[in-house]
């Protein structure tokens, strides 16, 4: 885990070589099991990653267009037709398996369902087989944004709202902003909590942020 981590220290223009990480073999296992969805159904197939429960205060940083994940990846796999799936090479220990797609947002433009997961699992010595992992609907944000001032001052002309995860990571997802006086936002994103964050304020700063 990272609070198990040991610090190094380096100075202005220190230099050092002589960090040494040691390895250790363990046995794998097969996870394998099925999605499904509320309904029973099968879902198209979903890309999914397994992260170590214990690494849930690690933040990976993504491609410039791409998400962050939070959590250091074990093994990612993806679904068949029929919604099963088999993750090989993954050690005994506590897991967390997701979906590895953070812009659910995507499936909805494409008029396509959008799921999420976020489904606890434990690995020992032996193979994990027939996992039943249900699949939830995306849940919908929706809002508004105000502008309140006694001066003439315009708003700005590209209001935005960045929804953050609370690890401190960069943005996670943008929502869609629907222009006027006052401007409105949606988007999807799965259950857990987050940070709303808005941005191209022009001179504007938040004064609150209600529920």
């Amino acid at each position: 885990t990272a609070g198990a981590a040991t610090p190094i220290a380096l100075a202005a223009g220190e230099e050092r070589s002589d960090i040494t990480i040691a390895l250790r073999p363990v046995p794998a296992v097969r996870l394998s099991g099925r999605l499904v969805t509320p309904d029973g159904s099968a879902p198209p197939p979903t890309t999914i990653r397994l992260a170590g429960a214990a690494m849930t205060d690690v933040v990976t940083m993504g491609l410039v267009s791409g998400p962050d994940h939070v959590g250091l990846e074990t093994v990612s796999g993806m679904s068949d037709a029929g919604g099963r799936f088999t993750l090989l090479g993954v050690p005994a220990g506590d897991y967390v398996l997701t979906h590895a797609n953070r812009f659910l947002s995507r499936a909805i433009q494409q008029g396509q369902p959008a799921y999420w997961i976020s489904e606890r699992v434990t690995v020992g010595a032996e193979d994990v087989s027939d996992l039943i992992v249900t699949l939830r609907p995306a849940l919908r944000v929706e809002g508004r944004i105000e502008y309140r001032s006694n001066a003439s001052t315009p708003p700005p002309p590209n209001p935005g709202i960045v929804f953050e995860t609370p690890f401190g990571d960069l943005g996670q997802f943008a929502a869609e902003v629907t222009r006027g006086t006052t401007p409105t936002f949606s988007t999807v994103a799965a259950g857990g909590q987050y940070i709303a964050r808005p941005y191209d304020s022009s001179g504007w700063f938040v004064h609150s942020v209600t529920l």
